[in-house]
């Protein structure tokens, strides 16, 4: 497919993916066959599906008179749900990346709006708060040393090097002494001192602070590589955040538990689909 034909029927892939998405949702109403506006082989556009196309070309055709955009949109609908039934017999979704992420996008955007018409109860979201407190507390303080070596030849090399700087500290019992010997290590900006997580993200961005918040006094964390760097976080003092109270951060707590069920009701919808899928795992 050229690169024309492709962007000409994206929007149409777009809406394949929401009907795909919905097609468990909408069979009995389509079966009913009470409330269509035409049928085109075996598939039915709905009145509904008419009206908000007429909704969007009213706007843009004022001058014309109702039953002219009215078929104007029908035929629209119609020429889509060809090309759309055409699409499905070339298979064009499977090869399209684009397309085929336009598709699962849709189905997630699916099953995530089904979770989010349901909402929750006060018990739970209770819950929930009580048994994450490490994401409702106050910032915990830590006191943190970063070192990273930079990678020079391999990054093979330079994990071997940050293994064996960790087995050195770990025998000397000193991580700053064992950081002073080696001239391979680069000590990265940050003050030894006890500082909230916010202000230690800014000096060594998110993804070390991930790590950083994981690990226990005294520990050495393992090699982390990013970018052309291989890091080593040595954790001195953590202090854990208090507790914040339940009204003063419901707002979080909603978010929080609407997006824990969404990508619980994910991994459940994958694991029936694969359960009823025929799959042939053949690795190399």
């Amino acid at each position: 497919m050229n690169k024309s034909s492709t962007s000409f029927l994206l929007p149409i892939f777009s809406f394949l993916g929401v009907v795909l998405a919905l097609a468990s949702a909408l069979k009995s109403r389509l079966d009913s066959r009470e409330n269509y506006a035409a049928k085109v082989g075996e598939s039915f556009i709905t009145s509904e599906q008419l009206n908000k196309k007429l909704s969007l070309l009213s706007l843009s055709n004022k001058n014309q008179l109702n039953s002219e955009i009215r078929s104007l949109a029908l035929e629209k609908l119609i020429e889509e749900e060809l090309l759309i039934q055409k699409a499905l017999e070339l298979k064009i979704f499977r090869n399209d990346p684009i397309i085929r992420n336009k598709l699962v996008s849709s189905v997630i955007e699916s099953v995530a709006g089904h979770e989010m018409a349901r909402l929750p109860k006060e018990e739970d979201l209770k819950s929930f708060y009580q048994g994450h407190p490490e994401l409702f507390s106050s910032d915990m303080f830590i006191k943190l040393s970063a070192i990273h070596f930079p990678i020079k030849t391999t990054r093979e090399a330079t994990l071997a090097s940050a293994a064996d700087f960790i087995e050195s500290a770990k025998k000397s019992g000193d991580f700053f002494e064992s950081a002073k010997k080696n001239r391979q290590v680069v000590s990265s900006y940050l003050p030894l001192a006890l500082l909230p997580l916010t202000k230690v993200r800014q000096y060594i961005g998110a993804d070390l602070v991930e790590v950083a918040k994981s690990l226990e006094e005294g520990q050495i964390s393992a090699p982390i590589v990013l970018g052309n760097k291989v890091y080593l976080l040595y954790l001195s003092e953590k202090r854990a955040g208090k507790p914040l109270a339940y009204d003063r951060v419901k707002e979080n707590i909603v978010f929080s538990y609407n997006k824990n069920r969404i990508d619980q009701s994910l991994k459940d919808y994958l694991a029936r689909l694969k359960q009823r899928g025929q799959i042939t795992r053949n690795v190399f």
